[in-house]
């Protein structure tokens, strides 16, 4: 899915942002802090064209960890899952419409994709838990 701030120029401020995401920014804060929070992790805006705009990258040694995307109300919280990550899901108690979509998702070389649509703390929750899975627990 992509962002909704496609304007190349600059990346959204934090009134944009807050003006955009509504009631979820405070999700995405939260995200945010936690995914800066993360040992070596590194957080930055970043433009991927007009098609895909601004969205939120997190790194570690190079290596994407999670990225953060701006829509309209809500935001998209995504991430590859090497298997590994993908077997800690399967038996993990997460809703099993997201468990099916992640376990029968396409594999690209950098993993199983799993995002989650953020409407609120309940969503966020999920994206935490996915990157604690992602992160080894």
């Amino acid at each position: 899915m992509s962002s909704i701030f496609t304007d190349k120029g600059a990346p959204p401020d934090d009134d944009a942002l807050a003006t955009t995401l509504g009631a979820t920014k405070a999700d995405w804060d939260a995200l945010h802090a936690e995914l800066a929070a993360v040992p070596g992790a590194a957080l930055a805006w970043k433009f991927y064209g007009q098609k895909h705009g601004w969205q939120v990258k997190a790194e570690r040694k190079r290596k994407a960890l999670a990225y953060l995307i701006p829509h309209d109300g809500s935001f998209l919280g995504g991430m590859a899952l090497d298997d590994h990550a993908v077997e800690r899901v399967r038996t993990s108690d997460l809703p099993a419409a997201l468990v099916t979509a992640i376990v029968e998702g396409r594999k690209l070389p950098e993993g199983r994709g799993a995002t989650v649509e953020v409407h609120g703390p309940e969503d966020r929750a999920l994206v935490s838990r996915l990157l604690a899975l992602k992160l080894g627990g």
